[in-house]
């Protein structure tokens, strides 16, 4: 199950210097945001620092529009319970 699961992350997360990379076009579709969220909810170890890099990069833009918004308030919500543990 850790393997098939790092598969997916790697899926969805496709290559950091890829602008259209599948995680940052869900991040900017108004159903794909809901899908965001989930990621970041389940997200751990290696993943999460990943993920954590990608949303850090692209905050600004997500924080000008109301579904970016929605994926800035999981990601906050994750790691302030990441920070606490």
């Amino acid at each position: 199950l850790v393997e098939e699961r790092s598969a997916l992350m790697r899926a969805v997360l496709g290559e950091k210097s890829d602008p259209n990379a599948p995680i940052a076009r869900l991040m900017k579709d108004k159903f794909g945001n809901y899908t965001v969220q989930r990621i970041i909810e389940h997200s751990r170890g290696d993943d999460w620092l990943e993920l954590r890099a990608r949303i850090e990069a692209a905050e600004e833009s997500l924080k000008k529009s109301a579904t970016g918004k929605h994926i800035i308030s999981a990601y906050e919500k994750k790691r302030h319970s990441m920070d606490k543990a």
